[in-house]
């Protein structure tokens, strides 16, 4: 089934019924959320090969949806370092950076989710870039929406696991511990709601991840300093 399935979902992104185009990303995100270790295999002759580059294509699509799409199928062969996402990676890192003012929610917060796995396995790609990128993730972590924001502190947690973070962010601390300072403030809802239901309610969750950051990013500066 795999190998007639997955040319003709490609084959589909082309048509130029939106529907079709976004139904058939939508399965093929389903299938590389699933199944991303069969697709980069033997097995099937490595199909990735054409559909990383054919996903690649799409980042600049005209739809947000399929936009976003196109990135969080990417996304998921990056922890795994998938020989044709490697093959791709400066043309990838390329496109996210493009995309990284989108003005779709769901665009930035698949922006950041591919930055911070970026950050943990191809660090050696970022580093050029890297003062562009903090001074992004600072505003992400600003981000009016709360799923943006939430994603892009996962970057401090991951960049303070890393070796090059106090030589990174040093001259950025001032910047972001106000940041991180002012997310973890509770909000009146928080407030009101009884403490049961805390953890239930987003806002919690968010200044529970921004707490976290704060505290790596202080055991950074107490070593700066």
């Amino acid at each position: 089934m795999w190998p007639e399935l997955l040319p003709q979902l490609c084959n589909l992104l082309n048509s130029e019924d939106y529907n079709t185009c976004e139904g058939a990303f939508g399965a093929l995100q389903k299938i590389c959320e699933d199944s991303s270790e069969l697709l980069d295999s033997d097995a099937l002759n490595r199909p990735l090969n054409i559909m990383i580059p054919k996903f690649l294509q799409f980042f600049k699509h005209c739809s947000p949806k399929i936009r976003s799409h196109a990135i969080a199928c990417v996304n998921q062969f990056i922890m795994d370092r998938a020989q044709a996402l490697m093959d791709n990676i400066d043309t990838f890192i390329e496109h996210l950076f493009a995309l990284a003012v989108d003005d779709d929610p769901e665009v930035r917060k698949n922006v950041c989710r591919a930055l911070v796995m970026l950050l943990e396995v191809r660090i050696d790609r970022l580093i050029p870039h890297m003062h562009s990128i903090i001074q992004y993730m600072l505003q992400r972590t600003q981000d009016h929406d709360e799923n943006v924001a939430l994603e892009a502190c996962e970057f401090w947690l991951t960049l303070a696991e890393q070796p090059i973070c106090k030589d990174v962010l040093a001259s950025h601390l001032v910047q972001l511990i106000p940041i991180l300072v002012n997310g973890m403030k509770y909000s009146e809802i928080d407030i009101i709601l009884p403490m049961f239901l805390l953890p239930l309610h987003s806002s919690s969750c968010g200044l529970q991840g921004l707490s976290i950051c704060y505290c790596a990013v202080l055991g950074i500066g107490a070593e700066v300093a």
